[in-house]
């Protein structure tokens, strides 16, 4: 309903429900990913979503619409895997979608392993087998 309020319906794809390998497909084709995390909404500075380790794991840039001193900026900058603006200033975040789609060749992923499932699992297995 926005985008033919906004006459921008030519501009959007709905893809409609797909199952998450094939999303994670469609996504791998992508020049930038968004993760929306809106810092208007109270909890968001503290919100990573499961979403933004996925964006991880496919090394591609991310416009992180996040709360800019939050978890998921945070991330963000110690990976170097994306840029960080507020929603709160819309012409923010359309100089930052133009200049991921042009410089999307400067972002590193560093350390990204550490944010994978397989990872995790050893991490907690160690803490469990100190525990015992």
């Amino acid at each position: 309903k926005l985008a033919k309020r906004y006459g921008i319906e030519k501009n959007l794809k709905l893809w409609g429900y797909r199952e998450h390998k094939k999303s994670l497909q469609i996504l791998q084709k992508m020049d930038a990913l968004c993760l929306i995390l809106d810092d208007r909404w109270s909890r968001s500075e503290n919100t990573i979503g499961g979403k933004f380790y996925e964006y991880l794991r496919l090394k591609i840039p991310i416009l992180a619409v996040v709360h800019e001193k939050g978890e998921a900026a945070k991330l963000i900058k110690k990976t170097n895997s994306g840029v960080i603006v507020s929603a709160k200033n819309q012409e923010e975040v359309v100089r930052a979608l133009q200049s991921l789609l042009i410089e999307n060749n400067r972002f590193t992923w560093d350390n990204t392993e550490k944010y994978t499932r397989k990872y995790q699992a050893a991490v907690l297995n160690d803490y469990l087998k100190s525990l015992i």
